[in-house]
């Protein structure tokens, strides 16, 4: 229970701003040994990994962050198996990170394995599998693919308003990088349609 509950805690400090706060507690949980792996499982551990390296990457310390997340994906492909939800997700994040460190060929391939594996394992309609589509689109286009990136973007918004509603964040979301991607293109005209 101490577990769920400093887990839970931690995501809602990190989640309401208060980083600082949030990666203390992390730190403070991977380090007490009531909370060791023995007592708790490795899937919590990398559960906690995970939300820690997110927290270090939203502060853009990514050289802190990326072992913890290569870590715990690893951790996570070892108990469930390379297309379970949490291994999946939690190898996107590596790749955002790799992403965020301008290291393109690393991140690239890890990324497209996810959307593939995803859209695979769960449809290419389920909303997590779009996200991942659409995370693809925006490594792709930031990574010097801008028409396969501005294709990918356009797919998964449309798809995402069509399955999900005009109002589906993640649409919108996508909606938004798509009309600055093509704004950058110099496509003015059809950016703000």
């Amino acid at each position: 229970r101490a577990i769920t509950i400093r887990e839970n805690l931690s995501d809602a400090l990190r989640r309401s701003g208060q980083t600082d706060k949030a990666i203390a507690l992390m730190q403070a949980m991977l380090a007490d040994p009531l909370l060791d792996a023995k007592q708790v499982g490795d899937s919590r551990i990398a559960s906690v990994r995970m939300n820690l390296a997110r927290a270090l990457r939203n502060q853009g310390k990514y050289d802190e962050a990326l072992p913890l997340a290569q870590a715990a994906a690893t951790t996570s492909e070892s108990i469930f198996g390379p297309d379970h939800y949490q291994t999946l997700v939690q190898r996107a994040t590596v790749a955002s990170i790799l992403d965020q460190m301008n290291d393109c060929p690393a991140a690239l391939p890890i990324q497209r394995d996810v959307a593939r594996r995803m859209a695979a394992r769960f449809g290419e309609h389920k909303q997590a599998s779009m996200i991942e589509t659409g995370n693809l689109g925006l490594m792709e286009y930031n990574c010097g693919g801008k028409a396969t990136g501005i294709a990918l973007l356009r797919k998964v918004e449309g798809s995402l308003r069509q399955h999900f509603g005009e109002g589906n964040a993640a649409a919108q979301s996508f909606r938004m990088s798509l009309a600055e991607a093509l704004i950058e293109q110099g496509q003015r005209h059809e950016a703000r349609i």
